[in-house]
């Protein structure tokens, strides 16, 4: 999950220091990543955490 979210910040210009996560629903792993964005990343078939 680390790597997909550093992927996405660093394809923004987000430093890594501004990626921090929120709390995640039951099919996707969600983030902030700086002040404006907030991507939901969606966990595998089997939703493993």
């Amino acid at each position: 999950m680390e790597t997909i979210a550093a992927a996405v910040a660093a394809r923004h210009g987000i430093p890594p220091a501004d990626v921090r996560p929120l709390p995640a629903g039951v099919a996707n792993h969600v983030l902030a990543l700086g002040q404006a964005l907030v991507p939901r990343i969606p966990r595998g078939p089997d939703r493993e955490v």
